[in-house]
């Protein structure tokens, strides 16, 4: 709420820029150090917010019974994962950009994951606070966390979409588009099913 309250223009206008790509880049243009300041503010939220809903979901899945210091600790370390992942996705970007002189390109390719993960972190935020308080009588934790996943999936292919459009813009051959998909999209996500398949269905095997 007070991050609302201070960066009220650019919570207002995020929903607008994930539809219109026009929008987008008309806010991407004008990016002031205000709005920089706002995005790396989402960007906590975000990661916050996803590792609350992380934990949620290992929290069903495995039966964690845990103490209100542990669930903290876990929460922030799966959101500490979670900066670091996007921080190395970044620099990959900048390096990559001055490799073959493309820095404005990879400024707004960053702009635009900022800005679909800003929404991620909004969207999620109504699931993590009904799977923390609401009863699983009234409301089962599965459909909630069947519900994150599906706008978490919506949203992040509406990102790799904006990303194809950021890329014809700047004249990128379909080449280039393929591998940056499979570096920086396909081969993550790849590790982190198999990482969390790997931790999940032993337990589970177990329980």
């Amino acid at each position: 709420s007070i991050t609302k309250a201070i960066f009220r223009k650019q919570s207002n206008i995020t929903f607008s820029q994930i539809f219109n790509y026009n929008f987008a880049q008309k806010e991407f243009q004008k990016s002031t150090e205000k709005s920089q300041i706002a995005t790396t503010i989402f960007q906590t939220l975000f990661a916050f917010n996803l590792g609350l809903f992380v934990f949620f979901a290992l929290q069903y899945y495995l039966n964690w019974e845990v103490t209100t210091m542990q669930a903290i600790t876990r929460t922030g370390i799966i959101a500490g994962l979670i900066l670091v992942l996007f921080m190395l996705k970044k620099s990959f970007y900048f390096i990559l950009s001055h490799v073959f002189d493309r820095v404005e390109y990879a400024h707004e390719c960053i702009f635009s994951v900022y800005l679909y993960n800003r929404v991620i972190g909004l969207c999620i935020y109504p699931i993590v606070v009904a799977l923390a308080f609401v009863d699983p009588e009234v409301l089962k934790p599965s459909l909630l966390l069947i519900i994150g996943y599906v706008m978490i999936g919506l949203l992040y292919l509406l990102r790799l979409y904006r990303e194809i459009q950021i890329s014809i813009k700047n004249h990128i051959s379909i080449f280039y588009i393929f591998l940056y998909f499979c570096t920086l999209e396909i081969l993550p996500l790849m590790v982190l099913v198999k990482v969390f398949t790997s931790i999940v269905i032993p337990e589970l095997k177990v329980l």
